[in-house]
């Protein structure tokens, strides 16, 4: 009987050290939070307060943008992010990105380390990965497209951070 304690008493301090070294792994990562008083009318009107990237395989099939803060010291970085140069080619992607309406496209703040506030994504879901590559600056994977998410082709960012 004393066997079965002993054992279970060392799977439950593995167990322990797992989630304890998930937890600590976490700061590695941006996060996303819902944002309730930014709304994309907002960003779209202060276009001008912002670097504004695309995800997506083109303006037509974008899948999320991303609105980095121009002002501050902190940067967000990605390979597959096309930059939106203009106030017109924002608004047809707002458009577009609205019409994946069985996902509720939202915004949502992009907080770093210690909760500092990166920037907004506008985005038909909220599982975006990010990874912070220092107290400034934090790398956004791809977004895929709700158009891919029934089983079609795979375009995701697979590239690690330079």
């Amino acid at each position: 009987m004393e066997t079965i304690s002993r054992r279970y008493f060392v799977v439950l301090i593995f167990l322990s050290l797992f989630f304890i070294s998930g937890c600590a792994l976490h700061k590695g990562s941006g996060k996303l939070w819902a944002e309730h008083k930014v709304t994309i009318q907002d960003l779209e009107k202060n276009w001008n307060d912002f670097d504004i990237y695309y995800a997506g395989l083109s303006e037509e099939s974008a899948a999320a943008l991303m609105f980095d803060l121009r002002n501050d010291d902190k940067r967000l970085l990605g390979k597959t992010w096309t930059e939106v140069k203009d106030k017109k080619t924002l608004s047809k992607i707002i458009g577009w990105i609205k019409t994946y309406t069985q996902y509720d496209p939202s915004v949502w703040k992009i907080l770093g380390p210690d909760d500092q506030l990166f920037g907004y994504i506008f985005a038909p879901r909220s599982h975006i990965l990010m990874k912070v590559i220092d107290a400034h600056t934090l790398y956004v994977y791809d977004v895929q497209s709700p158009l891919y998410y029934e089983g079609g082709p795979d375009f995701g960012d697979v590239h690690e951070p330079d």
